[in-house]
Formats: C-alpha cells, structure tokens, sequence
C-alpha cells in the first residue's frame, strides 16, 4: 500500500523548494527502495540532499508526498507498463528518466553560463595585460629594444602582479 495515498498532495510552493536534483534522487531512492520503504528513502534524502540546514525537510512524509505529486503529474497509472522492448517500467523509473532528462537540460544550461563567465573573465585578463605591456612601452618614453628586455620583463612582472 502506498502510503501518500492518506496524505493531501503537495502543493506548488511547497513543489518549488524542491530542485530538480532533489526530485531526481527521490525518484531513484525510491526505484532502488520501493514506494513502501519511505524511511529508507528519508535517509539516503538526509544524507545526499542538497538543503542539508534542515534535516525535516526530507522527512518520510515530505518525500511521499513529493513523490505522489510528481507521479500525478507524469499522468499515468500507477501500476507498471510495458514499453515498446517489452520491458515493464515502474512510476519510479518513468519518473527518473524524465527527471534525469531535465537534470541534463538544467546542466547544460549551467555549463554555458559558466563558458561566458569564463570568456569575460579572459577579455578582461586580455585587456588589463594589454594595458600592461602599453605601460612597459611608454615607461621611459620610448619602446622597449631587446638590449632593455630583461629589465622590462621584470617591469612588466611587477605591473602584472599589481594587477
């Protein structure tokens, strides 16, 4: 017996402290645990959760609720089906498929907000060394030759280090 079938689902705002990351370890303690095994489940939640500052929050009610909304919301039966192979495909793996589909999107789009946080930080490294190297040519009103290389390279590292 599924025990979120006593309790009332859980509401939107309640859905949306839950992450996507969050919702994907649900779904995959409760593939590997069972949709009766809620203190199991609690714990593997308390112990790889992401909002670890509030060890309720991933009580045994909170996550068959959870659970029970999510499956609602896949918007099929509650017993398992077969796919196209043959093979039967619980809720719990319905739901972790498409959880980690959206996990994937979720990262990809993290991935490339890093890639431009990186390309800035590289214009900007670009520029100031730009600058730089302008500073060590006009540091005595004339450029640099090779003979005063080793005095403006050492001149050039101290600048760099200011920087």
């Amino acid at each position: 017996m599924l025990l979120s079938r006593f309790l009332h689902k859980m509401d939107e705002e309640e859905m949306k402290k839950w992450n996507i990351r969050d919702q994907l370890l649900l779904a995959s303690c409760v593939q590997k645990y069972g949709e009766n095994n809620w203190l199991s489940v609690s714990k593997q939640m308390r112990a790889f959760g992401t909002l670890k500052e509030n060890p309720e929050f991933y009580s045994q009610k909170k996550c068959a609720r959870l659970y029970s909304s999510l499956v609602d919301m896949l918007n099929t039966p509650r017993r398992k089906r077969t796919d196209v192979t043959g093979s039967i495909e619980s809720p719990a793996t319905q739901l972790a498929n498409r959880l980690t589909a959206k996990r994937i999107e979720e990262l990809k789009v993290a991935m490339e907000q890093n890639r431009n946080v990186l390309r800035q930080v590289g214009r900007m490294f670009r520029t100031r060394r730009t600058s730089a190297k302008r500073l060590e040519c006009n540091f005595n009103g004339h450029v640099a030759t090779d003979l005063d290389s080793k005095r403006n390279s050492y001149f050039y590292d101290a600048i760099s280090g200011a920087l």
